[in-house]
């Protein structure tokens, strides 16, 4: 190594330590700044649970099933992502590897439904039925969950990052 090379290493972890320990000062100044911390559950103070998107639906049952036919045709899963289906009776329907991804599920009951392989990804199903339901192998990732009920439902596979506070998950199976 010559002697340019070793001064150029020189810099370069200095630099790099340099960076180390500003980063990690400015990570103990925020976490004692005062500022008032946030979490998920006094974030649901911001939301208006009373608004249409949160409590009405954009389709009926007749036209989720007419939606998951078209999809079967082409042979592909259904694109139900970003709707309102609030309210809804969707009860022993076939929704695999249907993306629900964003979508407000507020009261849906979905028991006795099969969700194989669903993307419930940052979805709103407050007090929703899945009771008796199959989500094996499904992706639930930043959904709001809160008094969901999981009664006796497949979850094994799943991959569950939600807040299931107050969730009703009696004799569900999570791993298998």
């Amino acid at each position: 190594m010559n002697n340019i090379e070793h001064h150029s290493s020189y810099i370069f972890n200095l630099i790099r330590q340099f960076l180390i320990a500003f980063v990690m000062s400015l990570s103990i100044l925020l976490c004692f700044s005062g500022l008032e911390r946030v979490s998920a559950q006094n974030m649901m103070d911001h939301v208006d649970l009373s608004s249409d998107a949160m409590t009405k639906s954009e389709l009926s049952r007749k036209q989720v099933i007419e939606k998951l036919k078209q999809a079967s045709s082409n042979n592909r899963p259904a694109d139900l992502s970003n709707l309102s289906l609030n309210g809804l009776d969707l009860s022993g329907l076939d929704f695999s590897n249907v993306n629900f991804r964003a979508s407000n599920m507020n009261k849906t009951n979905l028991s006795n439904s099969i969700l194989k392989g669903a993307r419930l990804d940052q979805a709103w199903l407050l007090k929703a039925n899945l009771s008796n339901s199959d989500l094996s192998g499904s992706s639930i990732f930043q959904a709001q969950m809160l008094d969901v009920n999981l009664e006796n439902s497949n979850l094994s596979g799943a991959t569950i990052a939600a807040n299931l506070s107050r969730a009703n998950m009696k004799n569900s199976k999570l791993i298998g």
